[in-house]
C-alpha cells in the first residue's frame, strides 16, 4: 500500500515530484486569479461609473447661448432672413402665451400673441399660427380666433428617443432650459429668430403659404412678467 504524505496523496517518486511541482504553482495560480478578478472588477467599475458632469449654464433674457443651435436636430431647416443662423439672430420678444403643447420631437411648442412693438418678428406664414388650431382652416379673421402668433420652441433638456430626435436637446447646445410657461402668462423670451421651412408641415395640413413661419428656436431664456390667472384655458384642448 502506498503511504500518504502531507501535501500529496502518493509516494511514488515520479508522481510525488509532479505533485510537488503542482503544489508549488498553487500560490502563483491563486495570485493570477486574484489579479484577474481585481482587473475584472476594475474594468467593470470603469464601465459602470458615471463620469462627473457639470450642469450647463443658464442664460438671462437678452443673451442667447452661443452654441444653442448645436442642440437642434436638422438645423438646416431653420433659416434667418438671409439664410444662415448666427449670433446676430438672437432676439427677445414680449407677449401673452396663448397655447402650449409638446410635439413628437419633444419640443414644447408655444404660441405667443406679441405686443405691438414686436410684430416685426412675424413672417407671412405666421397667419396660419392660430388659436384655436381649427382657425387656420377657416377664412382669416374668424370669430374667437387669435392669428399671427409667434412660435416659441423649448427643446428637451436631455437627448432621448430615436434618430433624429436623439440629437435634439439643450445639453448638446450647452445651455440650461428656461422654465416652461403656462397658457395666459405674460412673458419675455429670448432665442434665435428663425424661419421654419420644414417640409413635414405639409403632413400636418399646413399649406405651402405657411412655409417659413417665424419662430424663436430654441428659446434659451424666459421669464414670466405676469402669471396667468387661475384656471386659464389651454386652447390646445380645442384642437380637432
Amino acid at each position: 500500500m502506498l503511504a500518504r504524505q502531507p501535501g500529496c496523496r502518493i509516494t511514488r517518486p515520479d508522481l510525488r515530484s509532479a505533485c510537488l511541482r503542482v503544489a508549488a504553482c498553487i500560490p502563483a495560480l491563486c495570485a493570477v486569479s486574484v489579479l484577474a478578478a481585481c482587473a475584472g472588477t476594475s474594468e467593470k467599475s470603469q464601465r459602470t461609473a458615471t463620469p462627473p458632469t457639470t450642469a450647463p449654464p443658464a442664460y438671462p433674457i437678452g443673451t442667447c447661448a452661443p452654441s444653442a443651435m448645436m442642440g437642434v436636430y436638422f438645423p438646416a431647416r431653420l433659416h434667418d432672413r438671409d439664410g444662415g443662423v448666427t449670433q446676430d439672430d438672437c432676439g427677445t420678444i414680449r407677449g401673452k402665451v396663448m397655447q402650449t403643447h409638446v410635439e413628437a420631437d419633444g419640443d414644447l411648442h408655444i404660441k405667443v400673441q406679441l405686443d405691438p412693438q414686436y410684430q416685426h418678428y412675424l413672417a407671412p406664414g405666421n397667419q396660419y399660427q392660430t388659436v384655436p388650431e381649427r382657425c387656420r382652416f377657416q377664412s382669416r379673421g374668424g370669430k374667437n380666433c387669435a392669428e399671427n402668433l409667434l412660435v416659441l420652441e423649448i427643446i428637451p433638456q436631455h437627448c432621448h428617443g430615436r434618430y433624429p430626435y436623439n440629437h435634439n436637446c439643450a445639453d448638446r447646445g450647452d445651455f440650461e432650459n428656461p422654465p416652461a410657461p403656462s397658457t395666459g402668462d405674460y412673458i419675455d423670451a429670448t432665442g434665435y429668430a428663425v424661419r421654419d421651412f420644414d417640409k413635414l408641415h405639409r403632413l400636418e395640413g399646413y399649406p405651402k403659404a405657411a412655409d417659413g413661419w417665424a419662430e424663436l428656436h430654441p428659446v434659451t431664456g424666459l421669464r414670466v412678467i405676469t402669471p396667468a390667472p387661475a384656471g386659464a384655458p389651454n386652447h390646445a384642448a380645442d384642437e380637432p
